[in-house]
């Protein structure tokens, strides 16, 4: 924690890896939670708070390595096999693209989908 005056510790805090891979997944299961998005839970991985505590009690260490690994790689198969997949739903948007994509490309899909706003085929 920073002292009260808002100064820097003189030393940085060193904390475990696994210890922030866990901190990372909590927050992304609550971003989810926030906006009613359940699928880690339907897929019988924690919610944010249940996750939140076992990392807090475990802190370090090859089991919260094992557990935050696990858990890491169902979530990022999670987010492929459902957001990917139905993004425009989720989000409630009509279009939605993910990877490397340039700008030329990006404002080539705008001019098109702008000439073809009024057409039903799209």
């Amino acid at each position: 924690m920073l002292p009260a005056n808002g100064d820097r510790p003189a030393t940085p805090v060193a904390l475990p890896a696994e210890f922030l891979l866990g901190l990372d997944l909590v927050l992304r299961f609550a971003t989810w939670e926030r906006s009613r998005i359940f699928v880690h839970v339907e897929a019988g991985l924690p919610d944010a708070e249940d996750l939140f505590a076992r990392v807090i009690l475990l802190q370090h260490g090859p089991e919260l390595q094992a557990l935050v690994t696990s858990i890491a790689a169902k979530s990022i198969e999670l987010f492929y096999q459902h957001f990917v997949w139905s993004v425009g739903v989720e989000l409630q948007v009509d279009l939605a693209m993910s990877g490397d994509v340039d700008d030329a490309f990006l404002d080539a899909v705008a001019d098109f989908l702008w000439q073809h706003r009024h057409s039903n085929s799209i």
